[in-house]
């Protein structure tokens, strides 16, 4: 259905600016300029189109794997957004991991960082190899649908890269 309706959207528009192209030059659309003259604003115009087209998928898309979390240790608890990696399948041992930036990371640990034993774990990713602090966490929740779904042994590993603003 999405895909119907931006298609009939592009060709709207296109015709338009054909249209709006011819009426600018004054041209008459039968004539051989018209069709040189209409090319380059044309393909400008769906190019930006695209662009925007493309940009509100990407946001959907990016949205509709961001889930609402709280995190749990040291008797804090911080509620968060969560991004869904589902390709990721990340584990110390049993335990699924969590991956944070450093914010976060420093938040959760606060005061207690020199009472947690923080171990070491190794992350491949296509980037490359990297051994990264982790700690065991009391308790994550994460929100899906409004469901509250509570797990216990989840490792919070530390990112060597900026995951955004309250992630």
């Amino acid at each position: 259905y999405v895909n119907a309706v931006i298609f009939f959207c592009f060709t709207f528009i296109t015709g338009g600016a054909i249209l709006g192209v011819f009426s600018l030059f004054n041209i008459e659309p039968s004539g051989e300029i018209s069709v040189a003259l209409m090319v380059i604003p044309v393909y400008l115009i769906l190019r930006g189109l695209t662009q925007v087209v493309q940009y509100f998928f990407s946001r959907s898309t990016i949205e509709s794997f961001t889930y609402k979390v709280k995190v749990k240790a040291f008797d804090k608890t911080l509620t968060l957004r969560g991004f869904l990696d589902t390709g990721n399948n990340l584990f110390d041992g049993d335990n699924p991991v969590v991956v944070c930036d450093k914010r976060v990371f420093m938040s959760i640990l606060g005061d207690n960082i020199a009472k947690v034993k923080l171990k070491g774990l190794e992350i491949i990713t296509a980037s490359g190899k990297s051994r990264n602090f982790c700690f065991e966490l009391e308790q994550f929740i994460l929100y899906i649908d409004g469901k509250e779904n509570k797990f216990n042994n989840v490792t919070l590993c530390l990112s060597n890269k900026n995951c955004g603003e309250d992630f």
